[in-house]
């Protein structure tokens, strides 16, 4: 019949692209032949239409998959095209989201309520479940999270544009950057779609599909619905709705006017218009369905930092992390400090990627006090344990250098013209941890003018970097030639 038709209106059917799906399981048995024309369709799992990859089980699994490949053959061709080294932090994330993150969410508003993950962030959004412990909601929820194929290709282009290993905590990555996963922007796309559907008034299509999909609960509607109950207006009744959404509560009201008490079914009709008085009301108004997305995305996104945080307190590798921040956000050297090889190590130094014995040791299951500065062990026979600190504040190694950039922060600090007349003015002590400087909310950082600020990261940022360099150089020449190597610098040392 349909080959009849089309020869009849002269349209023409490519039968290599015509396949043939079978969704119901009723009909797998079912060997019966279609053919248009002598030409027999061949019978396939999955299809690709329009960009999405269509599962003969209704899974949209395989379809996030294909565009989880999609998105990293076009992100290995971005690493061909550009210099990273060249470029800002900016300049990268908005190349990102310019060329990759539209592919890797591409009909997001699709396939997001089926996705397991909606139901565990609106589950401890919505509800305290007492049963876990703080550790237990940390640890699986951005775990859950890591796991998912849009932020595979998130992390692994914030770590290459970061410059630290694939190895690096993601909780690090996520906080020096101050991005959100993608699980969060496909949220925000999905509520935004769900939200023009049902403003959808014209007897459409969609809008008759859409109804069907409320009025029947079908997978869809269904799974997008914990997400939609985050937002209390949607299953109060439509007067606290409007109060709530109008941010006039009924106990302003009733503080205003004490004497006037309406039932609730009461004021639910007098609000839409019906004047009489039916006491005596005990049946209740529905919900008024009523949802914001951004009050929803909100409420997520503040979930997401609570566990963030918790990951952060209780994460033992990232002890010398935890000191320097405390809340989520960008760090502002990643805007700053413009050479890369510098803005990489400080990430690196931060978030514990680095090669230092104390992050070594971890992956060699090193006791932790064996973890030992070579440097200190070769010259002062110390048992000092290697870390962040330790390579900042003490080793001797970069002795000089910590005296040269302690002058410069002080000259810094000093002329600083970012102060009142009863402001304070900072000394740098050659115990300050020099990193935290360049943190965020840092009094000495945020006491300085803009310009100063800048200079401030960029050299801390230098001074990482020279430490790092000065160790590779000991340890490199103490593996070439170990008593030439100790003999110069104990003649470093002893230099001015």
């Amino acid at each position: 019949t349909l080959n009849n038709y089309c020869i009849q209106w002269g349209v023409e059917i490519n039968v290599e692209k015509t396949k043939l799906m079978r969704f119901n399981s009723k009909f797998s048995e079912d060997h019966t032949n279609f053919k248009i024309g002598n030409h027999l369709i061949s019978e396939v799992e999955s299809y690709c239409y329009l960009g999405v990859e269509i599962h003969n089980s209704g899974s949209f699994t395989q379809a996030r998959t294909e565009l989880k490949k999609k998105a990293m053959r076009a992100m290995y061709a971005m690493k061909n095209t550009i210099n990273k080294t060249k470029l800002t932090f900016r300049s990268l994330t908005t190349l990102f989201d310019s060329l990759i993150k539209p592919i890797v969410l591409y009909g997001a508003p699709i396939f997001t309520p089926t996705m397991s993950i909606i139901k565990h962030i609106a589950k401890r959004t919505n509800h305290n479940d007492e049963t876990e412990t703080d550790t237990d909601i940390q640890t699986n929820i951005l775990k859950k999270i890591s796991l998912l194929n849009s932020e595979k290709v998130h992390l692994h282009f914030l770590k290459w544009s970061l410059g630290v290993n694939r190895k690096a905590t993601n909780a690090g990555v996520w906080g020096d950057s101050g991005r959100y996963p993608l699980i969060y922007e496909s949220i925000n796309l999905t509520l935004k779609y769900t939200q023009r559907l049902h403003n959808l008034r014209d007897g459409s299509l969609v809008s008759l599909a859409f109804q069907e999909q409320k009025n029947m609960n079908l997978d869809w509607y269904r799974g997008l619905a914990p997400l939609l109950t985050v937002d209390p207006s949607f299953t109060a009744d439509h007067v606290t709705a409007f109060h709530l959404k109008t941010k006039k509560h009924l106990e302003s009201a009733q503080n205003k006017h004490p004497n006037v008490i309406k039932p609730p079914k009461e004021n639910f009709l007098i609000h839409n218009g019906i004047k009489s008085r039916l006491p005596l009301q005990s049946t209740r108004p529905l919900g008024s369905k009523i949802f914001t997305p951004h009050v929803i995305l909100k409420s997520i996104k503040t979930y997401f930092k609570e566990s963030w945080c918790l990951y952060i307190n209780s994460s033992q590798k990232l002890d010398f992390y935890r000191n320097l921040k405390s809340s989520f956000g960008k760090e502002s050297y990643l805007d700053h400090v413009l050479r890369y090889n510098d803005r990489a190590n400080t990430t690196r130094l931060r978030i514990s990627a680095h090669r230092l014995e104390i992050e070594l040791g971890r992956y060699n299951k090193t006791p932790r006090e064996d973890r030992i500065c070579t440097w200190c062990s070769i010259i002062f026979s110390a048992h000092t344990v290697e870390n962040e600190e330790h390579l900042l504040n003490h080793c001797d190694i970069n002795a000089v250098a910590r005296r040269n950039i302690l002058n410069k922060i002080n000259i810094i600090t000093s002329k600083s013209s970012n102060r009142t007349p009863n402001s304070t003015i900072y000394t740098i002590s050659p115990d300050t941890n020099l990193v935290n400087l360049i943190s965020n909310h840092n009094d000495i950082l945020t006491s300085l003018t803009y310009e100063s600020q800048i200079h401030l990261s960029r050299i801390v940022a230098r001074y990482i970097t020279n430490c790092f360099n000065n160790r590779k150089k000991f340890l490199e020449s103490t593996n070439a030639a170990p008593t030439i190597a100790v003999t110069c610098d104990q003649d470093q040392r002893s230099a001015p």
